[in-house]
């Protein structure tokens, strides 16, 4: 911006210049003209800019909460699907049951934390524009799958583990 603010100050020197050698009044107030559109549009273009600098800030501060608590679940999530794929090769009943347990509690645990990012990642949604929350709005997907696939697996897995 700065760069430009400078090469907008050249041109308009330069046009105050030529209007002291231009010789017809029409020209000469033509070339003023365009010289303050161009300044004017200058002006509307750095306060949209700032709008905009604005808002996308405001987003980042409204996300980072989200992106970190994403993080913690992406990472438990991670070690839960571990601990099922451990459960699927455990010949010991009673360490079977206890595993079960273990994960259904997890799972309770962390269907809260679930809740929460849906309705904080529904707020960014609603609040940002499409175009800036594309990526948010994939990582919700991907958090509902995936949430959705670990419970539908975790089921059934105790299912088959109480019919055997």
């Amino acid at each position: 911006m700065q760069v430009r603010q400078k090469q907008l100050d050249q041109v308009s020197g330069l046009s105050s210049q030529l209007q002291s050698s231009i010789d017809s009044p029409s020209d000469r107030q033509a070339l003023k003209d365009r010289t303050e559109k161009l300044q004017s549009d200058w002006m509307v273009t750095g306060e949209h800019l700032t709008q905009r600098k604005s808002v996308l800030e405001g987003m980042l501060e409204s996300s980072r909460t989200f992106v970190q608590s994403y993080a913690g679940l992406e990472q438990w999530l991670s070690a839960a699907e571990g601990e099922l794929d451990q459960v699927q090769t455990q010949q010991d009943k009673d360490m079977l049951a206890a595993s079960h347990v273990k994960l259904q509690k997890e799972l309770s645990e962390h269907q809260a934390v679930v809740d929460s990012l849906k309705t904080q990642g529904t707020q960014l949604l609603d609040n940002y524009s499409e175009e800036d929350t594309w990526q948010l709005r994939r990582q919700l997907e991907r958090l509902t799958n995936r949430w959705s696939t670990l419970s539908n697996r975790y089921v059934t897995e105790q299912w088959g583990a109480l019919v055997a």
